[in-house]
């Protein structure tokens, strides 16, 4: 494998949450309702699922753990502090990937 196949497969590791130096997939203890949200939907038909390329699947389900992720923070009472903070403690470190020349900004100077 080249250079340039090997720099490839690195960045779908990357994109798919894996970690490239030991080859594991991170596993984050998280609440089953913010799990469910990255199950593709139910409701696409067995042809359209069949049509569905890995990088389809990806894109989804960041959109909707993305939402479901923002739902829980706003779903918590306004008296709680560090919203982020807390999902961040259920959730992992990270709640989806994150551009290496960005590892160490703010969320909200991340691309989103």
């Amino acid at each position: 494998m080249g250079r340039r196949q090997q720099r490839a497969q690195r960045m779908r590791d990357e994109a798919r949450g894996v970690d490239t130096r030991t080859g594991e997939i991170p596993e984050f203890a998280c609440p089953p309702r913010l799990l469910a949200p990255a199950v593709v939907e139910e409701w696409l038909t067995t042809a359209e699922l069949e049509a569905l390329s890995e990088a389809d699947a990806m894109i989804r389900a960041s959109v909707r753990w993305r939402c479901a992720r923002d739902e829980y923070a706003l779903s918590l009472d306004d008296s709680t502090h560090h919203l982020r903070a807390r999902v961040a403690q259920l959730c992992g470190p990270v709640s989806r990937p994150v551009w290496r020349d960005e590892l160490g900004a703010p969320w909200h100077v991340r691309r989103q």
